[in-house]
């Protein structure tokens, strides 16, 4: 019967006894049947929990820069370069052009499955240092200021020469000698 529970439907196999046979043939593929059902519903589930787990972001951090208060801390003119380490740590990369850059930089970026990676935030301090080693200047750059470059895919031509698989291979045959 539509709407019915499929358990109900189980026949009372005591109560029949010259169809036992038949009787017990009606419960194992009822059984089956609810087997299958609940094997289907808990697919479904998996499928359902990896389509949802499928569209979260991968987030990933890279970097620090020191929160607003330490770099407000920060005073052109007075600290020098160890203090600015005590304070912030050691820089990511430090740049020797007219004087003395540290930079700090943090990167926040997000993946979704296998989609390319795309960047949320991205923030780069620099503290320049006069030729004494005292903070000249703090900036603070973010994503927006960076600019785009574009790469040469050329080849650049260096001297020497190509060698093939078989020159290389075989090459260096009897340029040793056994006295060194």
């Amino acid at each position: 019967m539509p709407g019915q529970n499929p358990k109900d439907t189980l026949l009372p196999c005591s109560k029949h006894p010259a169809a036992l046979g038949q009787c017990l043939s009606i419960n194992l593929v009822n059984r089956f049947i609810l087997i299958r059902l609940k094997h289907i519903r808990n697919s479904c589930f998996a499928a359902a929990a990896l389509a949802t787990a499928a569209c979260t972001p991968i987030e990933a951090h890279h970097g620090y820069i020191p929160d607003d208060e330490a770099i407000e801390r920060l005073k052109p003119g007075v600290h020098d370069s160890s203090s600015v380490s005590q304070l912030f740590g050691a820089p990511i990369t430090i740049a020797n052009f007219k004087g003395e850059t540290w930079f700090y930089m943090r990167r926040h970026t997000e993946r979704y499955a296998f989609l390319e990676e795309e960047v949320v935030s991205q923030d780069v301090l620099a503290v320049r240092f006069d030729s004494r080693g005292i903070v000249e200047s703090t900036k603070l750059y973010t994503y927006a200021d960076g600019r785009f470059v574009e790469y040469n895919e050329d080849k650049t031509r260096t001297r020497g020469k190509e060698l093939t698989f078989i020159q290389q291979a075989f090459g260096n045959i009897g340029r040793f000698t056994g006295a060194e």
